[in-house]
């Protein structure tokens, strides 16, 4: 109860200052000149500012405490802490989108060091793909059915996803799963469509993933790549 009425009290006090922070926080900034000069600030703005700020710290430190709230960015999300709570890091994780002060917070290299270094991580990652992938298929080696890369697809050595559809021999799970998110580009779109069991098909054949026995060789030929790699280097 006394947790609960602490976090209700710094709702009250976010809520009845949260007005003066949105007008006070860009009163703040502005009076830094483009110039870098800086005006004076009236201390009833600063006076307002203060208790925001401190109300606002106040409920994201309960909200973080009860699990309700995480961040990947330094300072506090005011936005965050006025909806309740945003799961920020799972957000950014899971790829599902994040709230508008952490993605603008992000644009700013605002991003914790962990987050900096995965964010570094997978872009050094994906742009390494798009170069396997655009080799891959500049060789034939590699054919898409949808929009994006495949990561699945470059890690094997690249897959025949245009073949693989039309022969209706099953498709890669990458390949499978972007087909079932509509993600199929327009001139495979338009010979998709669902059978009575919700089952997706192309041209009227069910759209399947391959065969067990064809991704454990899959698998087994990333294995190889993998080996084979290091002596490229």
């Amino acid at each position: 109860m006394i947790r609960t009425g602490k976090l209700m009290g710094a709702a009250l006090l976010l809520a009845t200052g949260y007005m003066a922070g949105a007008v006070s926080q860009p009163a703040v900034l502005s009076a830094v000149s483009q110039e870098g000069g800086s005006n004076d600030v009236g201390q009833d703005v600063l006076k307002a500012y203060h208790a925001v700020s401190k109300s606002v710290k106040e409920l994201n430190s309960l909200l973080s405490a009860g699990g309700q709230s995480t961040t990947v960015t330094s300072g506090v999300n005011f936005f965050g802490s006025s909806v309740g709570g945003v799961n920020a890091e799972q957000d950014l994780e899971e790829g599902r989108g994040v709230d508008p002060e952490t993605f603008a917070a992000l644009y700013a290299d605002l991003a914790t060091p962990r987050i900096a270094e995965l964010l570094k991580a997978y872009h050094a990652v994906s742009k390494s793909v798009k170069e396997l992938n655009s080799l891959l298929s500049a060789g034939g080696q590699s054919t898409t059915v949808t929009s994006g890369v495949n990561f699945f697809g470059s890690s094997v050595g690249g897959v025949n996803a245009e073949q693989d559809l039309e022969e209706g021999r099953g498709v890669d799970p990458e390949t499978f799963a972007a087909l079932y998110a509509d993600l199929a580009t327009p001139r495979i779109a338009e010979h998709l469509d669902y059978d009575e069991l919700g089952r997706l098909r192309y041209k009227k054949n069910v759209v399947r993933i391959y065969s067990r026995e064809r991704l454990k060789t899959l698998f087994s030929k990333r294995d190889q790549l993998d080996v084979r790699s290091e002596t490229a280097n």
